[in-house]
C-alpha cells in the first residue's frame, strides 16, 4: 500500500492519542512545540510514529501487529483491535514504560487493575472497547481527555 486511505483512520486516531501521552509523560507540564523546536526528547518521541517499519509506533509496525487479531494489512481496524494493538506494540518499548489496560465492555475492575504488574509501573493508560479515553493516572496526575 501507499496509503492508508480507506483503512487507517483508527489507526491513526491511536497514533494520536498515544503521542498525546507520551508527550504528557516525557515533556515538561506546559510544553509548547515551536516551529523548528531542536528539542531533543520531542524529535525523539516524533520518530517513534514515523510511517517507516523501523519506527515502533508506525502504521506499519501498527498494520503488521494487527496480523495477531486476523487482520490483513490493508484492513480496518476496530477500536478494541487498535487498543490491543497499542497495549501489545508497548511491551517493546523500552523507553516509555508504558503500561496498557484494555477494558472490555465498558467495565474497568479497579481490583484487578491493582493487582495486574503493569499498575506498577510509572504510566496506567484505560482504553475503553468504545475507544473513550477515560484517563491516564500519574501519581500526580489525573486528565482526560
Amino acid at each position: 500500500y501507499t496509503s492508508d486511505t480507506g483503512w487507517g483512520c483508527t489507526m491513526r486516531c491511536g497514533q494520536m492519542l498515544l503521542g498525546e501521552a507520551l508527550q504528557r509523560l516525557h515533556l515538561p507540564a506546559g510544553w509548547i512545540w515551536r516551529q523548528n523546536s531542536s528539542d531533543a526528547t520531542y524529535n525523539y518521541l516524533l520518530r517513534q510514529f514515523l510511517d517507516v517499519p523501523d519506527s515502533p509506533y508506525s502504521i506499519q509496525q501498527i498494520a503488521q501487529f494487527g496480523v495477531d487479531f486476523d487482520k490483513k494489512i490493508g484492513d480496518w481496524f476496530g477500536p478494541n483491535t487498535m487498543c490491543q494493538v497499542i497495549k501489545n506494540l508497548s511491551h517493546y518499548d523500552s523507553w516509555s514504560d508504558l503500561a496498557v489496560h484494555v477494558a472490555m465492555d465498558l467495565t474497568v475492575c479497579e481490583e484487578e487493575v491493582r493487582k495486574c504488574p503493569c499498575c506498577l509501573k510509572s504510566l496506567f493508560f484505560s482504553f475503553f472497547y468504545d475507544f473513550t479515553f477515560s484517563g491516564m493516572c500519574r501519581t500526580d496526575t489525573m486528565l482526560s481527555i
